[in-house]
């Protein structure tokens, strides 16, 4: 929103309540001052702010890095749902809800083995929670779990690349799911999205997959963990303003805005945390997951390598050297 704009808008918004606190003679100045404050505060609130709503298991090794990525990325708050955890994550979110960046919610509900569809229920519902008692704070939501991260290549914030979509419901984008790199586990002051530069084939049909980023005024249901209902003449749209439906695009794109899915990380964590998870939640046997992973170092991708840096600066990390 440009600047004049926004200060015109600000100020007409201020002036009408104003003009109706006049309309119903409430002459006292203490009383005056408290409304006008109140009313520019709320007028002054950015309507382009950007916030992430995610669901979490025994993660906390990785979350840090991933708050500090979106904070990178113009992201506001998070609203974080634990499901079970029995890590460490509330020691490493801590400093970030004393913040008031994190949101922190508990959210315990659990499934039965093999009942995958019970899993994608709790994740919905962790999301339209959010959406009900949280969505008239921002203008969007974008829903993603803690292994992925979501970003514009070029380096535009999400607020002000998502300003361009306002008409739609959503946007859809698409994820590029990376590996292992062979790498055995993180060294210290290692960032994740520094080593892993192994991924998928850009093409491949699982990158049809979309996650969402939504606007909460116009949702009706969380359908998936990959989309959502909007209300009638609203939908999803991807990059290209190219209409999605469901939980994938039928075209891939990844240049304007993508989302890297660390979707293995370490060897020890995929050997130790993912596959276990994996088989528990469906009926796939050790064969096929390790099959899945290998095609995850098919190609690579080093994109996301100029934020690096910057990562690594709100980490507190050294600076690599040249």
């Amino acid at each position: 929103m440009h600047v004049t704009f926004f200060s015109t808008l600000c100020y007409e918004v201020v002036l009408i309540k104003y003009q109706a606190l006049e309309r119903i003679n409430m002459k006292s100045t203490c009383f005056r001052l408290v409304f006008f404050l109140i009313a520019l505060t709320s007028s002054l609130l950015a309507k382009d702010d950007v916030v992430i709503c995610t669901i979490f298991k025994n993660e906390a090794p990785f979350l840090k890095e991933w708050i500090e990525f979106h904070l990178l990325q113009g992201v506001k708050h998070f609203y974080m749902y634990n499901n079970n955890s029995e890590d460490n994550f509330k020691e490493v979110l801590k400093p970030y809800i004393d913040k008031n960046i994190v949101t922190l919610i508990d959210w315990l509900y659990t499934f039965e083995d093999l009942d995958h569809d019970r899993w994608i229920q709790i994740q919905t519902g962790s999301y339209m929670d959010c959406i009900k008692k949280y969505g008239d704070q921002f203008e969007w939501m974008a829903a993603i779990d803690a292994d992925e991260f979501l970003f514009c290549p070029k380096g535009t914030k999400l607020g002000e690349f998502l300003k361009d979509y306002r008409q739609y419901g959503g946007v859809a984008v698409n994820w590029l799911k990376f590996g292992t790199s062979d790498v055995e586990d993180f060294a210290p002051n290692t960032l994740m999205i520094e080593v892993l530069t192994r991924c998928q084939k850009h093409l491949h049909p699982q990158h049809t997959f979309v996650k969402s980023i939504v606007q909460p005024k116009y949702v009706t249901q969380c359908l998936h963990a990959h989309s959502f209902k909007y209300v009638k003449g609203k939908f999803a749209v991807n990059a290209e303003g190219e209409k999605v439906s469901g939980t994938r695009s039928s075209t891939i794109h990844h240049k304007k805005i993508r989302i890297n899915h660390y979707w293995s990380r370490s060897k020890k964590y995929l050997n130790e945390e993912k596959i276990p998870d994996r088989l528990r939640r469906r009926q796939w046997t050790l064969e096929r997951v390790l099959r899945e992973c290998a095609e995850f170092e098919k190609a690579e991708d080093t994109v996301i390598l100029p934020f690096v840096e910057p990562l690594r600066q709100r980490m507190g990390y050294p600076a690599k050297a040249a």
